[in-house]
């Protein structure tokens, strides 16, 4: 899920009543996501945080160094995972870390090439998440 979608309560709260743990896993600095969710009081929803904690590219999507960490962190089997992204280096994650892949298409220009990039699931918008997970 990306940052700016954090915000989303509603739909974060519909994937945890149906079982669901939420880990946000960025290419954002895990320091500001951190400050970012918990000064909105809301950092109790999410079971963790994994992004940036170094400078180095070759950690960030599309490669799966950040979904194997949190993955890692949290004794989660990828076949049990989804990582529900809004671009193409999020698909492909996924796709490395043997995860399934939810394409949020939040821009209708997205659709298209999301839809090739072939995720397993696609949604427009958040309030779709609870069912397509």
């Amino acid at each position: 899920m990306s940052t700016k979608e954090l915000y989303r309560v509603p739909d974060v709260m519909a994937l945890l009543s149906s079982g669901h743990t939420v880990t946000v896993v960025s290419n954002n600095s895990e320091t500001a996501i951190r400050a970012f969710i918990q000064s909105r009081d809301i950092a109790d929803l999410f079971d963790g945080v994994v992004g940036r904690t170094r400078a180095r590219y070759d950690d960030l999507k599309p490669t799966p160094y950040l979904l194997h960490r949190a993955l890692g962190e949290r004794g989660a089997r990828p076949a049990e995972s989804f990582l529900i992204g809004d671009s193409l280096t999020d698909i492909q994650a996924a796709r490395a870390a043997g995860v399934a892949a939810v394409a949020f298409a939040n821009k209708a220009d997205k659709q298209r090439s999301f839809a090739a990039a072939g995720p397993d699931a696609l949604i427009l918008a958040m309030s779709e998440l609870a069912a397509a997970a």
